[in-house]
């Protein structure tokens, strides 16, 4: 796969959306001492970061010693189980593992979602929090999106069109995540506001 100068301005910026998102969640399971919190901050962390920069110098064949290519190519994947699997298998295998994820996680955003949007109208949600689902279920549509460019691309199928929409992807998952985790001050407000006309209405 090549590396386009847009889908790494992309992958530096997803990098960075990914470290910032981890490290906050990491400090907030420091001071809950809750698993969730934990848990997804090492995914951001080890799958979105660490993972992503082995995979990228693993396929650089200049970035890497000959020795070191193969085991950073498959950790920067599924891990060690996968060692000394062959490179295509190894591909195949997470690709589909990727989808998985994804998947599942969009599907119960949504559903979430909506589910919240009925408290909403009760006047027993918090809109901005409403909004987060619907915000991370977009993340997961986005990421799809880029998974099937990237593996169609593999393939040497739709490779023109892969080429933009793989870094429309990234961008769309990365701004779709910061507005989850960090939402501007503006954003926050507009939801404030829809919360005290919710309240309002209900008393």
């Amino acid at each position: 796969m090549t590396y386009s100068v847009p889908l790494i301005v992309v992958g530096i910026v997803f990098l960075g959306v990914g470290t910032a998102i981890g490290v906050r969640l990491l400090l907030l399971a420091r001071r809950t001492r809750e698993a969730p919190e934990l848990l997804m901050g090492l995914a951001f962390l080890v799958g979105g970061c660490v993972g992503y920069v082995l995979e990228v110098l693993a396929q650089d064949g200049a970035t890497l010693p000959a020795d070191w290519a193969q085991p950073a190519w498959l950790l920067g994947r599924l891990g060690t189980p996968l060692l000394g699997v062959p490179e295509q298998v190894a591909f195949e295998a997470e690709s589909l593992a990727r989808f998985a994820a994804p998947i599942w996680s969009g599907y119960e955003a949504f559903r979430f979602h909506g589910l919240m949007q009925k408290r909403l109208h009760l006047g027993l949600a918090d809109p901005l929090v409403t909004n987060r689902f619907l915000l991370w279920g977009i993340a997961q549509v986005a990421a799809l999106t880029g998974l099937s460019m990237r593996v169609l691309d593999a393939h040497g199928v739709l490779t023109e069109i892969a080429a933009v929409m793989m870094p429309a992807a990234g961008l769309g998952a990365a701004i779709a995540y910061w507005v989850t985790f960090f939402p501007p001050e503006a954003y926050r407000r507009r939801f404030a506001a829809a919360l005290g006309e919710a309240q309002s209405s209900h008393t």
